[in-house]
């Protein structure tokens, strides 16, 4: 284990810059910020915010106003996650440990070799590296898009959601907007399914969406501002 921050953050309470804990994380020596699905647990009074960069290997800790950024073999990440879970369970305090540790485990499988390159199923061919979206919502349309990280058996695959913008090409107006994806990564990776008949779908917290190979054309995408 080695600490790459250790600093105190009094300063930045009183200031009132601590009302956005990211913006404090990238303020601290210009540090990268961790990610919002990278949090473990979080308190506000008094403050205890528990973050896990699970790529880097890095775990960051706001306690009594201060600041602690501590850096892990990689090797190590699943058995600290769910030694903080551990801990945290005993406690009896409500914490996102085990959604991270299952992702983190999709992740892991993403790195290991795997003797499918593709999948076919019906006129439906996915490989590594496509672009595939969802198209949902009631009385809106809500758009994610999707990479695809590696096939990890003949019915599934791993997905990772991409950051989205606006269709240059394309006018938006005040309700709507067309986008397109980037290659930059949004949040954890998933795990996906096809079936026989080549309907693809992904599941997460109980709630199935239907996924769509993406024809490299920007998609319909309601203003959050507006619909249900």
């Amino acid at each position: 284990m080695n600490i790459l921050i250790n600093e105190n953050i009094e300063e930045t309470f009183k200031s009132g810059y601590i009302s956005d804990l990211h913006q404090v994380i990238n303020h601290t020596k210009g540090f990268e910020s961790f990610k919002e699905y990278d949090v473990l647990f979080s308190k506000e009074d008094p403050l205890i915010y528990l973050s896990f960069n699970y790529e880097k290997g890095l775990f960051l800790s706001i306690k009594d106003k201060k600041l602690k950024v501590y850096e892990y073999k990689k090797e190590d990440v699943l058995n600290i996650l769910i030694r903080i879970k551990e801990d945290l369970n005993k406690k009896d305090l409500y914490n996102h440990c085990e959604d991270v540790i299952k992702k983190y485990k999709v992740y892991l499988k993403s790195f290991e070799k795997s003797k499918f390159k593709e999948i076919k199923k019906g006129e439906k061919t996915i490989k590594e590296g496509d672009f595939l979206y969802t198209s949902w919502g009631y009385d809106q349309t809500n758009i994610e898009y999707f990479q695809v990280l590696k096939i990890i058996g003949k019915n599934y695959f791993i997905i990772r959601e991409v950051y989205q913008y606006n269709d240059p090409d394309k006018e938006s107006q005040q309700t709507y907007y067309n986008v397109l994806p980037t290659e930059e990564f949004l949040d954890l990776p998933i795990k996906a399914y096809i079936s026989n008949d080549g309907y693809c779908s992904v599941c997460e917290n109980g709630y199935k969406r239907s996924l769509y190979c993406w024809d490299k054309k920007s998609k319909y995408k309601t203003n959050s501002q507006f619909g249900h």
